[in-house]
């Protein structure tokens, strides 16, 4: 319940920011993705305690775009990075993940509405496939 309420408050924030976001947010928001990036290769975490901070900044990184404090509060209220704490150094993760965190930033840059919210109903899927993977090898 917890992704798909993230990906109903992602869907929100993407309806809310789409075409509204400068040059400078969109390089912030690639750079977001770069850093998550950096923590998982392939379906492999690298870095379990990093991935799970870098992951955290970049999907707040709409919500804080929005100008709605209320919109953000529900999202952290979510505690999605808490419930990451199952995810290990060397476990599995969906190679979506990463994967759709730049197909959004590009969806931004084109000013695609529909093609990003696709992307985040399929990434909710990809969360929580990784979840109840990463909880089954705990």
């Amino acid at each position: 319940a917890r992704y798909d309420g993230r990906k109903a408050l992602e869907m929100a924030a993407v309806s809310l920011t789409m075409g509204r976001l400068n040059e400078a947010q969109l390089a912030e928001f690639r750079i977001l993705a770069d850093q998550t990036a950096k923590h998982v290769e392939g379906e492999k975490i690298l870095d379990r305690e990093e991935f799970i901070r870098t992951n955290d900044l970049y999907h707040d990184f709409l919500f804080r775009q929005t100008g709605n404090p209320h919109l953000r509060a529900a999202y952290e209220a979510l505690e999605v990075a808490e419930d990451m704490a199952a995810l290990q150094t060397g476990g599995w993760i969906s190679a979506d993940i990463i994967k759709e965190h730049y197909e959004l930033v590009d969806a931004f840059e084109a000013n695609d509405l529909a093609k990003a919210m696709e992307i985040v109903t399929h990434h909710a899927e990809a969360s929580k496939a990784s979840m109840h993977r990463a909880r089954d090898d705990a």
